[in-house]
């Protein structure tokens, strides 16, 4: 059950004062919660605050309460069964304690995330000193039992810098590699929203110098100087939810590259899958817009909302047999024809 800050600050008063005097009276807790808020304390609080407190819950189960093992002797004296129990040494169950081993793993997988090495020793320390009441060692698994994929993200050594300068509005001045043009481009940015696609780490912000949105890739981030002295405004019209709405994957109107005849307008993309594919496709939706027009045993018709991107067109084709564009008719075919002419920069 969630819990108040003052409601918290109560319980932890409360403990410390069971456990230094041992059997600590009604008056002395109720003395102490007073001194520390500088207000009144009902009893009728005091009451309930114990009765949280205690494993005192209508269902008699532990993950209702707080467990605290609080008994009152023949003076209505409040003391702990267990000598040992402190609340701020909470007991975890089985549950609990697997989640937070699945959570240091999953941290573990991202260790190259500068923002995430703080949590990882949160949790290590938190898994070292938690009071278990987990099972016998024979009954709980002690091997993986968890896989992620490995992955060896460039440019992540750019999120912090860039996350604490989107929140503290500086501008970052960036030198960042134009694949298409084949050389370093030199820019003063401003940071609005940091967004993962594909195991690719992208930044959305605006160009100083024109005023334009433009998504830049950390990857290809040469180096990066925030600029403490230069704040920005935000553009009050940006949203994240409207500056995506209609994007397949990261490209939108602010990416800076070829895109096949794109005119950046978003189009009724409709596509009809098989048997097989129409389950995994109804499982995970190709995009926030997909509707299911039409279904059968045999076949199913979705429409999405898009701008036709690379993206999209290459996921599509990946599905092979599997799926027929209805709508742009001769969407592949002319994708197709684009790739054949289509002469990228040369190498310098």
């Amino acid at each position: 059950m969630p819990v108040n800050k003052n409601a918290f600050r109560r319980y932890q008063i409360i403990d410390q004062v069971i456990r230094n005097r041992k059997r600590a009276s009604k008056r002395e807790i109720m003395n102490q919660v007073i001194a520390v808020f500088g207000r009144n304390y009902s009893e009728k609080q005091f009451y309930n605050d114990i009765n949280d407190l205690k494993d005192t819950n209508p269902y008699g189960k532990k993950e209702f309460g707080w467990c605290c093992p609080i008994d009152q002797d023949k003076d209505n004296k409040y003391w702990y069964t267990d000598p040992e129990f402190s609340l701020t040494r909470i007991t975890f169950n089985t549950p609990d304690r697997v989640v937070i081993e699945s959570s240091r793993k999953l941290l573990k997988n991202l260790k190259g995330f500068p923002l995430f090495r703080d949590l990882e020793v949160i949790l290590e320390r938190l898994s070292n000193n938690i009071n278990d009441e987990l099972p016998e060692p024979t009954t709980v698994r002690t091997d993986p039992f968890i896989e992620y994929e490995n992955r060896d993200y460039k440019g992540i050594e750019f999120i912090n810098s860039l996350t604490t300068s989107a929140a503290l509005r500086n501008r970052v001045a960036i030198e960042y590699y134009d694949y298409f043009n084949q050389k370093p481009l030199k820019m003063v940015f401003e940071p609005y929203l940091l967004k993962e696609y594909r195991n690719r780490w992208y930044c959305i912000g605006k160009l100083k110098r024109t005023e334009e949105f433009k998504t830049v890739a950390l990857d290809r981030i040469l180096t990066l100087k925030v600029l403490d002295d230069e704040k920005f405004d935000i553009d009050k019209s940006f949203s994240s939810q409207e500056f995506f709405k209609y994007a397949y994957g990261i490209s939108t109107p602010s990416n800076y590259k070829p895109q096949y005849q794109n005119s950046w307008e978003p189009c009724l993309v409709k596509l009809k899958f098989d048997a097989l594919q129409k389950e995994y496709i109804k499982s995970l939706p190709l995009h926030h817009s997909q509707k299911i027009l039409r279904e059968t045993k045999n076949e199913m018709v979705v429409s999405l909302e898009v701008y036709i991107t690379i993206e999209l067109i290459k996921d599509v084709r990946s599905f092979g047999p599997r799926v027929e564009v209805l709508n742009p008719k001769n969407l592949l075919k002319d994708y197709c024809d684009f790739e054949k002419s289509y002469r990228p920069p040369k190498s310098k």
